[in-house]
């Protein structure tokens, strides 16, 4: 009755207790210091009991708190609400149970209307029942979690009409908006930094859903959120469960574009998250838009590549790399190029487009022709016209048909006025033939353009790579790559090495694989902010390293450690390998003859830099990779070109510059300094050639091609048969230094022999004892190695050693299957199609055998021995120089054995 009369009454705000409470200046114990800074737990049944908890608050949950009833026989007693028929609470609201002393979310309706202050008309039963399940949930969740000290305290019907009553006041009365309304009503952007709870999840449709589904409350209204793929990872692990409360920034509303009531939201509404802008948050923070709406700073080693959008980073910058281009190619394929690469590449483009342009113009422009004379032709001319006739036409169309182009013989009959009309129409026509030519050839070369033809167009964007490190998080050292597309010169000239930065606003992809696990690459976005912040002096001398020009020798040291693995160099070419290859090599030595090798990955002309390295040519290389202990070699350090390798002979960076001074005035003070350059090559080239050829004497035999060849400057003198080898390896270099030494090409067999205990072993020894005063094993003493034993091209010393303690197996028994008669067959070893680059004399007379243990024979002999009938059973043959003569020495094994061991002896030349 009297929620009734209030409908027809008009009724004044009159602000509740909980709201008077809030609103005043007095200082409130916050709700951690209420519970002493306890954090919840989850207690047992028989732990609730004891502390007075009633069994039901522990059951209720999101989805059961709507339908929750109080029992009013266990809180009040019988006598107080059976004679006034209910229960008076606090702000005046009436409480009337049903007949079996229940109370739920109609009694709480009633109670809420006709509490003082409350308009019936401003509230719908649906508004009520969406905050009484909150506000249930809530308080039986507090009650629970905290039942050493809330037990019975904060869930009872006062408090739940005591917080229906501030909702009112403050989303009626005050009109104020909880944060999810705003955003369901499209009134504020979900792109503000938020906290949310996670208050139900929807059942998976699949085992292996990529994206899960949860609801989302603020405390007032929820909403459905689609997790990513790493939070979905997260969920199925049990990180993210009912009510953990999440900071999300960046968020997504999808599935509807126009605004809707959050009490009646439709079913494809969802609030889309990512992993890289979500984190979870302590319990006691405030639900609702956070104090502050900016991105929250995340750590670069908790990124996923997969997490989508990056909120904020602090971060400081190590290195710069220069632009590049990247190209899209019609097949789908990506070309990354330098500035140098670039521009030799748009050249050849226009070229060819300028030489398609022609033809298609020349062709357009015969057809074009072809048509307007067919066209002329086809109209209608008159046959005479008379003077009289002619001093009628005024038109220049008409005057155009009667005279043609043949305006000589009738110009005298024609006025001034019928001249200038001809021409006038004359022009017109010109212009109207220019104008549909034009048209035909833009329309033909916009099809070439769109087609995957002959002149396709370039999609060719400009990126911007930087090397970034955390700077707050400083246990996290790993360096990440900032890419940023179509930069500004504004923000180049902004953006320093060594510097800090707050950034906002990027995305995260998955980069290179480094380590065995692939790596977080960061881009920016068209609304990527960078804003400066000062770095301690400290952690730059931590972890930042300015760019210096680094020494050869310094490569030498095994503890160098380049900031980004990268390094800055300048040196003198004194040779090149593979010019035109695929990947060539760089020989550079510095001003104290310290050489140093450069590998590039691609080609030079694909570089750009087939005009820049040249013999003698002073370089400044930026940004050289150094790549495991390759840099640490003793005998030549090696370094790689990569991506973002810039090659100059007159850079602009001021450490390179500088270095490059030194040692062009080096250079000047020095007299024959390629020559002795050249010497040191040879040197080092020998002793990295026997270096690994006593691990690994199988070294493949490079071609004998000019592309394959180390070309150096020739000195005057010289011969080009004095410059040339027998026998040339990848690692051999052709100069006049190493044609001095010819018994240096014959150290292919090695002490490789040494480690292996067998029969063979005692044929190189007989073989090193006869060739010992003609063919010296090394023609220099190898340094002694100090230090701890390193690895040579992945095989350690200790591992040889530890093949030593095994021997050969015994030999295999002889198969029971007859031969056939092609395997019964002499050998006959192919013959030479030329002769080798060494002149052979004539073979010498054949010498006894050698007597080895029985089964076991070596002959020494020219190859038309091979013709006898005792050495069938050939395993490996090579040719061995004594006294300048060459010679084919077999190596045989018993005739016992069935079967071929291929690979007992190292493959040596032929």
């Amino acid at each position: 009755m009297r929620i009734r009369k209030k409908k027809r009454q008009t009724i004044r705000a009159l602000p509740g207790r909980v709201f008077r409470t809030k609103s005043s200046q007095v200082k409130r114990l916050s709700f951690r210091d209420a519970v002493n800074g306890q954090a919840p737990q989850k207690y047992s049944q028989k732990e609730l009991y004891q502390f007075g908890v009633d069994l039901q608050v522990s059951h209720v949950t999101s989805q059961t708190a709507v339908s929750f009833c109080f029992n009013l026989l266990n809180i009040y007693k019988h006598q107080s609400f059976l004679k006034a028929g209910g229960v008076q609470l606090a702000d005046g609201g009436w409480l009337v149970p049903t007949r079996d002393g229940t109370v739920g979310k109609e009694e709480f309706y009633k109670a809420l209307c006709d509490t003082p202050g409350v308009d019936p008309k401003l509230i719908s039963p649906q508004w009520v029942y969406n905050h009484y399940k909150w506000i249930v949930w809530k308080l039986a969740s507090m009650e629970s979690a905290f039942a050493e000290s809330m037990a019975n305290v904060c869930f009872t019907p006062e408090q739940v009409l005591l917080q229906l009553k501030f909702r009112y006041d403050v989303e009626v009365d005050h009109c104020r908006r909880s944060s999810l309304k705003k955003i369901m009503e499209k009134d504020d952007t979900p792109a503000k930094t938020v906290v949310l709870c996670v208050c139900g999840i929807q059942p998976s449709s699949g085992p292996e859903s990529p994206c899960a589904i949860v609801w989302l409350t603020d405390g007032w209204y929820c909403i459905k959120g689609q997790l990513d793929a790493p939070l979905t990872a997260m969920l199925h692990r049990g990180h993210i469960a009912e009510g953990v409360k999440l900071m999300i920034h960046g968020a997504q509303v999808v599935g509807c574009e126009e605004a809707c009531t959050p009490l009646e939201p439709p079913e494809s509404l969802h609030l889309k998250i990512c992993a890289n802008s979500t984190r979870r948050v302590r319990w006691d923070t405030k639900l609702g838009l956070y104090k502050d709406p900016r991105p929250f700073v995340l750590p670069l080693c908790s990124l996923f590549s997969k997490g989508g959008a990056v909120g904020s980073v602090d971060m400081v910058i190590l290195r710069i790399y220069p632009t590049q281009w990247m190209e899209r190619k019609p097949n789908g394929g990506v070309v990354f190029r330098l500035s140098r690469a670039e521009e030799k590449e748009a050249r050849h483009y226009n070229s060819h487009k300028q030489k398609h342009l022609e033809a298609m113009y020349a062709k357009i422009r015969a057809q074009f022709d072809k048509e307007d004379k067919e066209r002329t032709k086809s109209k209608s001319r008159r046959q005479s016209v008379s003077h009289e006739e002619l001093g009628r036409f005024q038109d220049g169309e008409e005057l155009y048909e009667a005279v043609g182009d043949e305006l000589s013989d009738v110009e005298a009959y024609l006025s001034a006025e019928q001249l200038q009309a001809l021409c006038s129409y004359k022009r017109s026509l010109l212009e109207q033939r220019q104008a549909e030519l034009e048209g035909r050839l833009r329309r033909a070369v916009e099809e070439a353009e769109a087609s995957e033809g002959v002149c396709p167009r370039r999609d060719v964007v400009p990126v911007w790579r930087l090397c970034i490190m955390d700077y707050l998080y400083q246990t996290n050292s790993n360096v990440y790559q900032l890419s940023i597309w179509n930069p500004s010169a504004e923000l180049q000239a902004l953006l320093k090495e060594g510097c800090r930065y707050r950034t906002y606003n990027l995305t995260a992809s998955e980069g290179r694989s480094g380590g065995g696990r692939p790596t977080v690459q960061l881009s920016a976005t068209r609304k990527t902010m960078f804003t400066g912040l000062q770095a301690s002096s400290h952690w730059l001398s931590a972890h930042f390293q300015p760019r210096v020009s680094v020494s050869f020798a310094e490569l030498h040291n095994s503890d160098f450690m380049p900031l980004c693995g990268e390094v800055d160099i300048t040196g003198c070419v004194i040779s090149i390998t593979d010019e035109h290859g695929s990947s060539p090599f760089l020989y550079l030595v510095d001003e104290d003859l310290n050489v140093v090798k450069v590998r590039a990955t691609v080609s030079l002309a694909q570089c750009g830099w087939e005009n820049l390295v040249q013999p003698h040519a002073l370089l400044a290389l930026s940004n050289l990779q150094v790549r495991g202990q390759c840099v640490c070699d003793p005998v030549v350090p090696v370094l790689y070109t990569g991506d973002m390798t810039e090659l100059s002979t007159n850079p602009r960076e001021s450490h390179l510059q500088q270095s490059l001074g030194r040692l062009r005035q080096a250079l000047q003070d020095q007299d024959s300094f390629f020559v002795r350059a050249e010497q040191r090559l040879t040197e080092v080239l020998t002793y990295e050639e026997q270096s690994f050829s006593a691990v690994d004497p199988r070294t493949p035999q490079s071609k004998k091609s000019s592309g394959q060849e180390l070309r150096t400057p020739q000195p005057k003198g010289s011969t080009a048969q004095e410059l040339t080898t027998p026998h040339t390896t990848e690692q051999e270099l052709r100069t006049p230094q190493s044609a001095k030494n010819p018994d240096q090409d014959h150290t292919k067999i090695t002490s490789w022999f040494m480690k292996l205990q067998s029969p063979g072993l005692q044929i190189y020894k007989l073989w090193c004892s006869s060739q010992a005063n003609h063919l010296p094993l090394f023609s220099r003493p190898l340094p002694a190695q100090t230090g701890p034993q390193r690895r040579i091209h992945g095989v350690s010393r200790e591992a040889l050693e530890h093949l030593d303690q095994y021997t050969v197996p015994p030999p295999l028994s002889p198969l029971n299957s007859p031969a056939s008669s092609s395997v019964n067959k002499t050998f006959c070893p192919p013959r030479r199609s030329h002769a080798p680059c060494l002149t052979v004399p004539a073979p010498a007379p054949a010498p006894a055998p050698v007597q080895l243990e029985q089964g076991w024979r070596v002959l020494l002999n020219h190859a038309s021995a091979l013709r006898d009938e005792n050495v069938r059973q050939c395993s490996t043959a090579v040719l061995l120089s004594q006294n300048g003569k060459w010679r084919r020495a077999v190596f045989l094994r018993p005739c016992t054995d069935a079967r071929s061991r291929e690979g007992f002896f190292p493959s040596a030349q032929k």
